[in-house]
This record gives C-alpha cells, structure tokens and sequence, in this order.
C-alpha cells in the first residue's frame, strides 16, 4: 500500500468593509454550500446540510475572519444550480440583530480553479492551496439601532395604590 496523505482542510479568510460597526457589539456568521466532510475513498468533499459557522471581528470600519471547509462538494464545478451563501449576522448594541447575505459562489469557484495540475498529464503535482483569501467588493451599511441601550425600556416598577400600607398578618401553620 503506497498512501501519501494530502491536505484537504482550506482555511477561507475575508475582509469586507463595514459601515456602522459602532454600533455593533458581535459579529457572528455562516456559510452553507461548502462541503461540510471528506470521502477519503473518493478523494472528494461532500455537502452537508449544516452550514458551517464562524465568528468575525470588526475594527476600523472592516470585518475581517476566516472560517475552515473541505473546499467545494464533488461536482460542484459542473453544477449549475450551486449556490454559496454568505451571512453576516450583527448583534447591535440595542440587542436586535441585523443579517446580511452575499452569494459567494463565483469567489470560491474562482479561487478554486486556480489549482494546478492533477498529474495526469506528465507534469509536477501542484497542490492547491490550503489557505484562500476571499475578494469581497461589496459594502454593508449596519443600521443605527432604534432603542437606546441605557434605559427608556423595561417595565415601571412603581407600586401606587395599594391601599395605606398597614401590618397584614399571613397564617402560618
């Protein structure tokens, strides 16, 4: 048996830029149609139904983060009706969260097809690469949050009307 074991975990890292991160107090996110495992007997990625979650940070008017997959799920390259789907979710400083979602499938399809060659045809084995930063151009806007986060909610804890606040005695058995 001649096994040569391979990398097949690609770390996705990206940058967006953010407009109104002060008034975000978490960024959290998710991406769903990556493959979630790995067949070793096929030597291939395999959808899974959970999306695959990730936590972000925001600084200086960017998100930035990275989150891990086996790369696309077999057959993802013909696939026609493939969909990638990138969510922000912004949890705001009044507690209300704010969602945002990109489709990335062109921005990992690209990435990677820019493998190298399998081999078959005589030439080096080029590896691809285990690690792919995502070029994201779009722009999110977080909403200024419409409750304020130091008071004006709740409830009003005043006890008016209860009569003139005489002794009652309780039975105690």
């Amino acid at each position: 048996l001649d096994w040569k074991p391979k990398l097949v975990v690609k770390t996705y890292s990206f940058k967006i830029k953010v407009e109104g991160l002060e008034y975000v107090s978490s960024i959290g996110g998710s991406v769903e149609g990556m493959a979630g495992c790995y067949c070793l007997g096929r030597c291939c990625g395999i959808m899974n139904d959970a999306p695959i979650y990730f936590e972000a940070q925001g600084r200086s008017g960017e998100v930035t983060g990275s989150f891990t997959a086996f790369g696309l799920p077999e057959g993802a390259m013909s696939r026609a009706g493939l969909a990638i789907k990138f969510t922000l979710a912004f949890v705001k400083v009044d507690k209300t969260v704010q969602k945002i979602e990109i489709d990335i499938t062109k921005v990992i399809t690209d990435s990677e097809s820019g493998g190298g060659s399998s081999g078959d045809d005589g030439g080096d084995v080029v590896e691809p690469p285990t690690e792919i930063e995502l070029p994201l151009d779009d722009k999110v806007e977080v909403e200024k949050p419409t409750t304020n986060p130091d008071g004006g909610g709740g409830f009003d804890g005043d006890i008016g009307d209860w009569g003139d606040g005489g002794e009652v005695v309780l039975p105690v058995e």
